[in-house]
């Protein structure tokens, strides 16, 4: 239940254009609307997500990454597709499912003040990983990643956290 709850709520507010950032802000409309990591560009959800230098090089080191250690990962160098992906498809899928892992990671980091870090990254997302596959576990359980008890996904976890 809580990857359906969780991802499709933060997809909907990227989706929208409403995912809360300094410029979108709503608590402290006179806070500085920078961005958290470089703090060159006012901070939208395009530049945090995608065009600041930070986040870039964040992904760059997390597709190398997800590339030596998950089976198939797939990458498009698009926008459109990083941020909303292919919108006639579930984002409970192998291929995206790593994807918005990648752009809830940074927006946390956001939330927390942070750059985002591939260390900590790779803690949080072998610990998302582990959770999501014992609550594949579960019968009837909301969670749609069945793609997770596949045998190339077993220990998918800890190869990811080392």
């Amino acid at each position: 239940l809580r990857y359906s709850f969780v991802v499709r709520w933060f997809q909907y507010r990227v989706n929208r254009g409403i995912l809360e950032t300094s410029t979108i802000n709503k608590w402290d409309p006179t806070a500085d609307i920078k961005c958290t990591f470089c703090k060159r560009s006012d901070e939208e959800i395009r530049h945090l997500l995608w065009d600041c230098t930070i986040t870039k090089g964040f992904i760059t080191e997390v597709k190398e990454i997800l590339h030596n250690k998950w089976p198939n990962f797939y990458w498009r160098n698009d926008i459109k597709w990083f941020l909303f992906g292919d919108t006639s498809k579930s984002h409970a899928t192998s291929d995206r499912f790593p994807i918005v892992c990648i752009i809830r990671h940074l927006y946390s980091q956001k939330a927390m003040g942070k750059k985002p870090c591939i260390e900590t990254f790779r803690k949080w997302f072998a610990s998302e990983l582990y959770e999501y596959k014992q609550a594949t576990k579960v019968k009837n359980s909301a969670v749609n990643l069945e793609f997770l008890k596949k045998n190339e996904f077993i220990n998918i976890d800890e190869r990811i956290a080392r």
